[in-house]
């Protein structure tokens, strides 16, 4: 793929996610940057590296462009920030779009800002962690979370894992989550139907192999249900 006309891309790393890896071509220097000795290879080092700002003066970790440049290639850079830039929505933005749990380095306010959580989790849903206690009871919050990433659910409140619309999405998202829900959702034959849908055949399959080779016991991804009762059960109530 070729990246756009205005980006400067960065050989792939698996480190790195693709944010990290495509870094914008340096604009023309701000009117209050030009007589800042180191502006300009500053600004071209964090567009590289983003966590090269930890190395930097405090200066150029308090200057906008150079900060928003940073976290633009590195949400992590926002740990270097000066704190009046960490607790900047738009910076802080552009650093959770970047690395979700970046959220972790923002000031408390803006962990506690809905819409910066919301992108923080449409990132990585185990930012939810960082972000403040009143939204991780927030039901749209926790959906969000788990739509991103199924695994979250063994992270959230009770409550929540009893709840069929957040125990839906993570199932959608990561089937074998299901066995952090709660026995309820376990049993429920929506959920059911739909872990088995999400699943595809070639999962069920190998899982069947795995407890027909084994002694019995549970089944990895439903706890208290073989693969083919979870298949006979659906496909009878689908009837």
């Amino acid at each position: 793929m070729t990246p756009a006309a205005d980006t400067q891309f960065i050989p792939h790393h698996p480190g790195f996610s693709a944010c990290e890896r495509t870094a914008p071509v340096m604009a023309a220097p701000p009117s209050h940057a030009v007589s800042r000795p180191g502006w300009e290879d500053a600004l071209i080092r964090v567009q590289r590296c983003g966590l090269d700002l930890r190395s930097m003066r405090a200066d150029l970790q308090a200057d906008a462009t150079i900060v928003r440049a940073a976290v633009e290639q590195s949400g992590w850079a926002l740990r270097y920030a000066c704190v009046r830039l960490q607790a900047d929505p738009d910076t802080v933005r552009a650093a959770v779009q970047c690395a979700g749990c970046a959220l972790r380095y923002a000031h408390a306010h803006l962990r506690a800002d809905p819409d910066i959580v919301r992108a923080a989790v449409g990132q990585s849903g185990i930012a939810l962690l960082e972000a403040d206690e009143r939204l991780q009871v927030d039901a749209a919050i926790v959906r969000a979370a788990v739509e991103q990433s199924g695994w979250v659910l063994q992270l959230v409140r009770e409550p929540f894992r009893a709840d069929p619309a957040i125990v839906q999405a993570a199932v959608n998202q990561a089937p074998a989550a299901l066995r952090f829900a709660a026995e309820a959702m376990q049993h429920d034959m929506k959920v059911l139907a739909l872990f088995v849908h999400a699943a595809g055949p070639d999962y069920l399959f190998q899982q069947h192999l795995s407890v027909a080779l084994r002694p019995p016991g549970r089944f990895v991804g439903v706890p208290s249900l073989r693969v083919l009762d979870v298949c006979e059960r659906v496909t009878s109530w689908s009837r």
